[in-house]
Parts: C-alpha cells; structure tokens; sequence
C-alpha cells in the first residue's frame, strides 16, 4: 500500500492516486502537438461533434477541418477500384504530421476492403491528407462504401484528434 499520498484532512487515501491520474491524462491528450501546437490555456473551439451531421455521408464539414469519401468511378465488379478519402484543414489549422492517420473500411454488402489505409497509404502535407482506398466490388449496381477516419489539426493553441463516420454509393458495372 502506498502512504504519504493522502491529502492532509482528506479521508481517502486513494484521492492523491485519482487526482494523479487525471493529471497524466490531461498531459497524454497533449502528446499529439508539438510544444508550439501544446494548448498553454485551454480556449474554447468550435465543437467538432457539434457541427457533424447526425449519421454518416460524403462529407464532415466542421469550422476546423473538412473530411469527406469520394468513390468517382468507374468500377467494375471483381476488378479493384480506388475511393479517395481527404483531410482538408481550414483557419488557423493545420494537419497534424505526428498523427496516424487512419481510415478503417467497415465491411458491406457488394465490396470487400483490402484493410484500414494509413498514410502510406497517401500524401499528408500541411493543409491536406489524402488516403486512398483500395476495395473490390463483388456485384453490380450500387454499393455502399463505408468506414471511419482517424483525424487531427491542430492549430498553435491546440490539437482535436476526431474519428469521423464516413459513407458513399458507388455505382459498379
């Protein structure tokens, strides 16, 4: 058992060991910017979550950042085809080169993913990711592209790190 660590008149030992760790993760959530994206004192940014739209589309279109799934085409079924997945930051954003980037692809009905695409997968530059998607179409007519990105921007006060549910039609041959 660890002593010392209660706080003179708290009646809880263990307060220090959850005061503790509340402290190291408020500086976890920061390791994803650098010294000049760290937050020196939280300000209030516009809520990502807020401005999404309730279910999956094309397109998150936020005050931050903008990410949306474009399946262009043509497709033809059993033969491999590329969507497009695009991280665009806006304002005082940029992307966050130290982030994973990540768009994991969610099973459906008519096409078959190859797996989540990181940024190899891609180009990330300052103001811009683009990932592309491999997956097969399994029959013909329309077929729903589906999946989560993994994204963050960051600007110099602060880094939103978001996943964002994403969905497309693609038309096959």
């Amino acid at each position: 058992m660890v002593r010392g660590l209660a706080m003179k008149g708290s009646k809880s030992p263990g307060f220090c060991l959850v005061a503790g760790g509340v402290l190291a993760g408020v500086a976890w959530l920061g390791a994803g910017c650098n010294q000049s994206e760290a937050a020196q004192a939280p300000e209030k940014a516009p809520v990502a979550a807020a401005a999404a739209a309730v279910g999956a589309g094309p397109k998150v279109d936020n005050p931050n950042y903008t990410v949306s799934l474009r399946a262009d085409g043509p497709y033809q079924q059993g033969q491999e085809g590329t969507a497009e997945v695009t991280v665009e930051a806006k304002g005082e954003y940029h992307i966050n080169n130290e982030y994973p980037f990540r768009f994991t692809p969610k099973e459906g009905d008519g096409v078959t993913f190859k797996g989540p695409v990181g940024r190899e997968g891609g180009t990330v530059d300052k103001a811009k990711v683009v990932l592309k998607v491999p997956f097969t179409p399994t029959r013909g007519g329309e077929v729903k592209l589906a999946g989560k990105m993994s994204l963050s921007v960051c600007s110099d006060k602060q880094c939103l790190m978001e996943k964002q549910d994403l969905e497309v039609v693609a038309k096959v041959k």
